[in-house]
């Protein structure tokens, strides 16, 4: 009932909102949460985004929000993110993306590549809550790669690190980032934690995370480009199926730019 009201404040809402300027980065996972379908769901709302918005590659939304030129972008640009490496990366949401021609970034768990059928199984349904869903491979991540795709360290097993002592931390992160650059044979400077909140991240794992990688982002408070003191850039969550009117809902907010 709780999600029916908030999907119908969404829809209402947000077919009278305009998006504000200024570059997002939007987060999201997957095609859909079911195991099956979204591809034709993701391009209908890619086709209605690029009616008001500018597609921006990852690196140079990145630039604009480092150097502080979003602040003086003349309209709507987005740059697309998504978390956890699964196979609807590879299947629906790269080609979709590259037909506009632009890149994203996908942060993959090693873990969950190479793991076992026992070990894909726990960290679907136990650890991100998506059964059913599938990995990419290695050659299929690499492939996004050279294609101009962004591939960035989400951790070796999706582990809250607020949760884990410093060597745990470490491991975590600077292992995931090893075996990410040993399979593609090119540098990782992304990096994105689990669950993207501020209570699942602390002061140890940022310093950690900002001894190996260029960039660091959030899954939280999209209302301000940077949280962490400027250390980490925010972005905003959405899903490929979700309805326009929720996506530019979430735009229509003033971003601020505290640095």
């Amino acid at each position: 009932m709780r999600a029916l009201a908030r999907r119908l404040y969404l829809d209402i809402l947000g077919s009278f909102v305009k998006p504000k300027s200024g570059v997002h980065i939007l987060n999201g996972h997957f095609l859909s949460r079911n195991t099956d379908g979204g591809v034709k769901r993701f391009e209908s709302l890619l086709r209605e985004l690029r009616q008001f918005s500018e597609f921006l590659n990852v690196e140079d939304a990145v630039r604009l929000v480092e150097s502080g030129e979003c602040r003086k972008f003349g309209g709507v640009g987005l740059a697309f993110t998504f978390d956890d490496g699964f196979l609807d990366c590879y299947q629906g949401l790269a080609p979709a993306l590259h037909r506009y021609g632009v890149n994203a970034c996908f942060f993959v768990n090693p873990g969950f590549v190479d793991g076992s059928d026992e070990y894909r199984r726990n960290f679907t349904e136990r650890v991100v809550f998506t059964p059913g869903k599938k990995s990419m491979t290695w050659m299929q991540i690499a492939d996004l790669h050279k294609q101009g795709f962004l591939i960035g360290n989400h951790t070796v097993d999706h582990c809250r690190l607020s949760l884990l002592e410093k060597v745990e931390i470490e491991k975590q992160i600077l292992d995931g980032k090893a075996r990410i650059e040993a399979k593609l044979d090119s540098k990782v400077e992304y990096f994105a934690w689990p669950y993207g909140q501020e209570s699942d991240f602390n002061l140890t794992a940022l310093e950690v995370a900002k001894s190996a990688h260029r960039y660091i982002f959030s899954g939280f408070g999209y209302r301000e480009y940077f949280s962490f003191g400027g250390a980490v850039i925010n972005r905003r969550h959405f899903e490929a199926d979700w309805n326009l009117s929720h996506v530019k809902y979430f735009l229509s907010k003033e971003k601020s730019y505290v640095k």
